[in-house]
């Protein structure tokens, strides 16, 4: 006699959609950070880029850039 077998199937605990946002998420992140650094590099060889907008002083710049 042949016994009946039950093919046990585990419920999967990954959540594909919040992967996803979490990919998309670090894409951004990945592509402003760096930007922050050029404007950063760009500010401290030429220090009157964008020397009007206060927000964007080399001092402000550069925890984003590191962080």
């Amino acid at each position: 006699m042949q016994e009946a077998r039950t093919v046990h199937q585990e419920e999967t605990r990954v959540d594909h959609d919040l992967v996803k946002r979490w990919a998309y998420a670090t894409l951004v992140w990945l592509t402003l950070f760096p930007l922050g650094g050029v404007i950063l590099s760009i500010k401290f060889h030429h220090p009157n880029f964008l020397g009007d907008l206060s927000w964007l002083s080399f001092g402000r710049l550069r925890p984003v850039h590191v962080n």
